[in-house]
């Protein structure tokens, strides 16, 4: 468990945490999650401090998020922050891509489980290319990432 998560004393506690994970296939055959990050803790959580862990290396990139890619509670993950933004890259392949944002100096990476769910469908077919979204951001490594994907809130404005 990553750190923040290390000290729960009961499993319930951490229902509805979102996080991020490597898949690695053991030689039976099953899947195993290594290197577990928190990227939001489940309401109410009250656990330690600690940064998350997770990081670089090889295998599949999971993602877990309660309520389903891209939905879950409407609370920003820690330190996240908001911004407008357009997906400019994507790779189907590999199930990321990047966001442009004027309020970024880096594109911000996305993986597809962060997206909702009828992109998540829309990247299986179409180029996701030019798709303006609204992107709550994480810093991982010193770099911009996505910690949810939303369609744009539409502020209506009189004329």
């Amino acid at each position: 468990l990553p750190v923040e998560m290390a000290g729960s004393p009961r499993r319930e506690e951490l229902i509805e945490a979102r996080v991020e994970f490597e898949v690695q296939e053991k030689s039976d055959g099953k899947l195993r999650a290594r290197r577990l990050a928190l990227l939001a803790p489940p309401p109410g959580f009250r656990g330690g401090g600690g940064g998350g862990g997770g990081g670089g290396g090889g295998g599949h990139r999971g993602h877990s998020n309660q309520g389903g890619g891209g939905r879950g509670s409407d609370a920003a993950a820690p330190g996240a922050r908001t911004v407008l933004g357009t997906i400019v890259r994507y790779d189907r392949a590999k199930a990321y891509g990047f966001i442009q944002s004027g309020d970024e100096s880096q594109d911000i990476f996305f993986l597809k489980a962060t997206l909702p769910a009828d992109l998540q469908e829309t990247c299986e077919k179409e180029d996701l290319r030019d798709v303006e979204v609204e992107v709550e951001v994480g810093m991982k490594d010193g770099k911009p990432r996505a910690a949810r994907v939303m369609h744009p809130m539409r502020h209506h404005q009189p004329p």
